[in-house]
């Protein structure tokens, strides 16, 4: 007599461990990418950048910039705005906070060498509309600051791209209260609080995201994360130009950083 199952069952079988499988994956690639700007955020804190072990800023490290009353309240904003988050956050947001995340590692990766990539810090998100900060090591810059959205066309990205452009037009930049420089002659870091810095948006669609986390291998720069990295660079470029439309009317720091960074895009862009 066969003992065999019946071919439902099999297809049954076969089907749960494919979405076994299907769930098991996202959540790996979520663990390889929280484990690659953990070893990201060691090697800046070798180097006294300040911050945390998911690369955010930390603002522990302003002592001298604010009183203790101002961190206090801040910190504990900050607690209370993330326990929020986790327990009520739509899927919207938690998408956001993804490409946040894929964003950091992407650039980490590509540009690491050469600049600080890090996540602002959680009050400078809320309140400033900042997810990422690039700092060039070579001339102290901080060149650029980074929003993210989770569609690339449609109302949200349309209503994204202008907010982007009017509060570097209208608002001279972005602002951070908990910002970065680098002493050029000691080499150490220096928390600071800073204006008129150029904010760009870089947008990408969920299933994207998703896959890409899937996949992600901290180890090795795959054919999709150099696309990725070209496609960054590319809608930066024509970000870029929409500025330079505006350029006689925005403040001089503003212009410096933003010619320090289309300077660097360029030399990116021609090494794709």
């Amino acid at each position: 007599m066969n003992n065999f199952p019946k071919s439902n069952n099999v297809e049954h079988l076969s089907s749960q461990k494919r979405n076994l499988a299907e769930s098991i994956e996202p959540v790996e690639g979520m663990k390889k990418l929280m484990t690659f700007l953990e070893i990201a955020a060691k090697a800046m804190q070798k180097e006294g950048a300040p911050v945390k072990s998911d690369c955010r800023i930390d603002l522990e490290a302003f002592k001298n910039c604010y009183p203790a009353e101002v961190l206090s309240r801040d910190r504990q904003r900050a607690a209370r705005i993330q326990k929020e988050w986790q327990e009520k956050s739509t899927d919207k947001e938690r998408v956001g906070e993804k490409l946040e995340m894929l964003k950091t590692a992407i650039f980490n990766k590509f540009l690491g060498e050469e600049f600080i990539v890090a996540r602002s810090n959680m009050i400078d998100d809320i309140d400033n509309g900042v997810d990422n900060v690039i700092l060039e090591r070579t001339t102290s810059n901080l060149v650029c600051a980074f929003d993210e959205v989770a569609d690339i066309s449609g109302p949200i990205y349309q209503e994204k791209a202008a907010k982007i452009l009017e509060k570097n037009v209208d608002h001279s930049g972005a602002s951070l209260k908990y910002g970065l420089g680098l002493d050029l002659k000691t080499k150490k870091f220096v928390p600071t609080a800073l204006e008129n810095i150029p904010i760009f948006y870089l947008a990408l669609p969920e299933e994207y995201i998703n896959e890409l986390i899937k996949t992600f291998n901290r180890s090795v720069k795959s054919q999709e994360e150099t696309k990725l990295f070209s496609y960054f660079i590319s809608s930066l470029q024509t970000q870029i130009k929409a500025l330079d439309l505006k350029i006689s009317i925005l403040p001089p720091k503003m212009r410096q950083r933003l010619e320090i960074f289309q300077q660097t895009i360029e030399k990116y862009s021609r090494a794709k």
